[in-house]
């Protein structure tokens, strides 16, 4: 049990006055908006030799980073999270 847990049960039993959050957010950021730059294509129907070049794109510039984590937060089955470690 993390001492954080172990202060807000004692709060919650009455045994101690803590004072009030200094973060509003509780640490959460906002949802990602998400943007028609994102949205869904129709599927590619066509044999392999027909389908373009891959390309890849690095991440480097604020706009391409937002449009990373719309990806991730509206594809990604965890969903956009802040990364532990």
């Amino acid at each position: 049990m993390t001492c954080r847990v172990a202060l807000l049960r004692m709060q919650a039993e009455g045994l101690i006055k803590l004072p009030p959050s200094q973060n509003p957010k509780n640490g959460r950021r906002p949802p990602v908006p998400l943007t028609p730059a994102s949205d869904p294509q129709p599927p590619l129907c066509r044999p392999v030799h027909e389908l373009p070049a891959l390309t890849v794109q690095p991440v480097n510039t604020a706009s391409t980073a937002r449009l990373w984590n719309e990806y991730v937060a509206r594809y990604h089955y965890l969903g956009l999270h802040t990364a532990v470690g």
